[in-house]
């Protein structure tokens, strides 16, 4: 037996295919968005290595969506100007 096991894909199946389209061009959009300065993501190059140009809006769409979800998360977890409160 090897020592590392080997990274194997799952099998697409029926019906998959537009769901991960769908993936993929949000990925791309995303990747493009931050190239672009909208936010930091140091991990959005692990997902998507090639970067398309897209629209602004849709770029702004995306941005609102992170700074939306990111503000809720701070809310949640108490953070006040980028400091934790235990």
């Amino acid at each position: 037996m090897a020592s590392h096991q080997e990274h194997r894909v799952p099998p697409v199946l029926h019906g998959d295919e537009p769901v991960i389209a769908t993936n993929d061009d949000a990925s791309v959009s995303k990747r493009y968005a931050v190239s672009k300065g909208y936010w930091k993501d140091p991990y959005i190059q692990l997902f998507c290595r090639t970067i398309t140009r897209k629209a602004p809006e849709i770029s702004l769409g995306y941005f609102a969506r992170v700074m939306a979800v990111r503000s809720a998360v701070e809310s949640f977890l108490g953070v006040s100007n980028s400091e934790y409160v235990s």
